[in-house]
């Protein structure tokens, strides 16, 4: 059994305890941003090699897996700024990696939302879940799958699911352990279906209030 912790869309904020753990997973939006890439590269490269690696360092945990998500600007327009991180970082982006004797395998695209990072239209993302691959234990994507802990909540505006349906249905094919995604700031949480852990582990709510706590699972 392996211990893991599972965070998202942090968007900067680490105000927050991570329980001690063997794997922890970044589902995506971990960086602080503004609503426009040249305005947020810098300041995200910058975070990610003061903030975040000094906080990293000092968490309890022994391997971290990261993706990317819709205000990553740095890791889709310019990954040449990104800095050196430590050798328990692992990004993954359409990638995978063994940990612990498990297969993980990580991809930060999602539907059209706002034109920001990693955006692009369903029919073209088919092919990145199509990527997916047969044996993968875990999944991290930044993107919900369509009807799974994706409906939004905000107070200011109607509701609608950001899930993608070609997501789901590959899930579905493949069957990891667990699929951990972010994103949808409107439900966090776990539910489990046809023997997959679905977790939602988005930190922050609809006002970007760090209003959540990491989720813990063993597999």
């Amino acid at each position: 059994m392996i211990k893991i912790v599972c965070i998202s869309d942090c968007h900067g904020n680490l105000s927050f305890e991570v329980p001690e753990a063997d794997l922890l997973l970044v589902a995506g939006d971990m960086e602080p941003a503004r609503h426009e890439a040249t305005m947020s590269i810098n300041m995200q490269s910058v975070w990610l090699a003061n903030n975040f690696s000094s906080w990293l360092a000092e968490q309890p945990i022994k391997e971290c897996v990261y993706i990317a998500g819709n205000h990553s600007w740095i890791w889709e327009y310019f990954p040449s700024l990104v800095p050196d991180m430590s050798e328990n970082f692992h990004y993954l982006g359409d990638s995978g990696i063994n940990l612990f004797g498990k297969k993980i395998y990580g991809t930060p695209w999602q539907p059209p939302f706002n034109n920001w990072a990693f955006n692009k239209e369903t029919d073209k993302l088919k092919m990145h879940w199509d990527n997916i691959p047969e044996d993968v234990d875990i999944l991290v994507t930044h993107c919900p799958p369509f009807g799974i802990l994706d409906e939004t909540q905000h107070p200011n505006y109607s509701k609608k699911r950001i899930g993608d349906k070609n997501l789901f249905k590959r899930i579905k094919e493949v069957k990891p352990f667990v699929s951990v995604f972010g994103h949808n700031h409107g439900q966090n949480g776990l539910i489990e279906l046809d023997g997959i852990k679905f977790i939602n582990c988005s930190m922050v709510d609809e006002e970007y209030n760090l209003t959540r706590e990491p989720i813990c699972i063993e597999i």
